[in-house]
């Protein structure tokens, strides 16, 4: 009977996990649930009234203030940028603030004390990008496109499917024109869209309870590296991290072996051939499942109590 209730519980999460793991169009490390197999005039017409464009700023996850588009206007002088977008092929020109500059006109000059902006979406995604980026890197958070009657979201073909993708209430995007790298190495960026919420902090302290001490084995702390990279926007543990996907310890204490949770991670096609959604590693072959091994030892590390298996290092 146990084995029935956790094979529907796995079948359940599986489902839901996918969902969290959805929030980029294919190809793509941006953005949230890429949208679905839509005509493009339907699209159009169920974003002809979009929601009113506020932002809620924050530091230290507390509340500091909401605004309205008009009234950032007021306050940060807006540009027009033309990026290789992100999402689909082609140059877009949006409509937006210089980021850097709009962060100081909001919290002021001095951001000691803070080293990352997360950018939480209206479906519970939340990205995290150190703000040493945005002094190295131009970024723009856009509101729409040059041409203000021009509705803001992105309709794009993908392997024969028409996908629907809202950008607003805000769109974060790069001046990759100026610098043609952001997408190599340590210049690949997020682009998330769906932006509600802008929250300054420090990384050590929001993540304390998930970080892993320095004494930890360098598999554990090169599994939380990939972690925070492929996880956390997505996913909570402990009760930290991206909302869009279940709590991870609800996922994990489901799977009664590694190797379907390898799988899962790896390639969720093939646990669920209808799935649009993936996890979008850099890494390809071995170096990918040494990733995901690391991914699956640094959760062990932090919440044994969850896993039914105890994980162990993939044979050469």
């Amino acid at each position: 009977m146990r084995k029935i209730v956790n094979l529907i519980a796995v079948v359940a999460f599986i489902n839901v996990f996918l969902v969290g793991m959805g929030r980029f169009a294919p190809g793509v490390e941006a953005g949230s649930k890429a949208g679905e197999n839509i005509d493009k005039k339907k699209c159009v017409k169920e974003n002809e009234n979009p929601a009113p464009q506020i932002l809620k700023f924050q530091e230290e996850g507390n509340s500091f203030k909401t605004t309205t588009l008009e009234k950032l206007k007021e306050t940060v002088a807006s540009q027009n940028i033309t990026v290789n977008e992100a999402q689909s092929a082609g140059k877009r020109t949006y409509a937006g603030f210089k980021f850097l500059h709009f962060l100081h006109k909001i919290y002021g000059d001095d951001l000691s004390g803070y080293d990352t902006v997360e950018f939480v979406a209206t479906d519970g995604y939340a990205a995290s990008i150190s703000l040493k980026t945005f002094e190295k890197l131009p970024a723009y958070l856009t509101f729409g496109y040059k041409d203000p009657e021009k509705k803001f979201i992105i309709v794009h073909d993908v392997t024969h499917k028409t996908w629907c993708v809202p950008l607003g209430p805000f769109y974060l995007v790069w001046d990759n024109l100026t610098d043609p790298g952001l997408f190599v190495g340590d210049k690949s960026t997020i682009w998330p869209y769906q932006v509600e919420t802008i929250n300054l902090y420090s990384f050590a302290n929001k993540y304390a309870a998930i970080i892993p001490p320095s004494d930890s084995p360098s598999e554990v702390k090169d599994g939380f590296d990939s972690y925070k990279l492929y996880c956390l926007k997505c996913h909570t543990l402990k009760s930290l991290g991206g909302e869009i996907g279940p709590p991870l310890e609800a996922v994990l204490e489901n799977f009664e072996n590694q190797e379907k949770l390898r799988k899962l991670i790896s390639d969720p096609k093939s646990v669920n051939p209808e799935a649009e959604m993936y996890v979008p590693f850099r890494e390809k072959g071995k170096e990918k499942e040494k990733v995901i091994d690391s991914i699956i030892t640094y959760l062990y590390f932090e919440a044994p109590e969850v896993f039914i298996f105890k994980p162990q290092k993939k044979m050469k």
